[in-house]
């Protein structure tokens, strides 16, 4: 899905709004070792099975799924995620990227 295909479902969803599943990552090393926790953006998914399945993937990180509530007001993208606690980050850009990629099965492409 595009960009300008997710803004014309947005468009026709009810309310203009639809809920998508954002993955942050967290380094248990640095939380414990380092300086705190910190909760980087992964991935994101329009199911939570699909950000659950991508969260199970073996790795020596530890993975949290935070909603995210996008939705079209006067033609533009909002995106709002009201569960997003101190020290966790998602990118907006990198959220509607991910969204508007290829949704076939993902592994974790982690960045800081």
């Amino acid at each position: 899905m595009t960009q300008e295909e997710l803004v014309s479902e947005l468009q026709a969803a009810p309310g203009k709004e639809r809920i998508a599943w954002a993955v942050l990552f967290e380094d248990p090393y640095e939380t414990v070792h380092g300086d705190g926790y910190y909760a980087y953006f992964a991935d994101a998914f329009f199911t939570r099975e699909e950000a659950e399945r991508f969260a199970a993937t073996p790795s020596a990180y530890r993975f949290h799924i935070r909603p995210v509530q996008l939705s079209l007001r006067d033609g533009r993208l909002h995106t709002l995620c009201p569960e997003l606690r101190q020290f966790e980050a998602i990118d907006t850009d990198g959220l509607i990227s991910a969204l508007s990629r290829d949704p076939s099965p993902r592994k974790p492409r982690i960045q800081y």
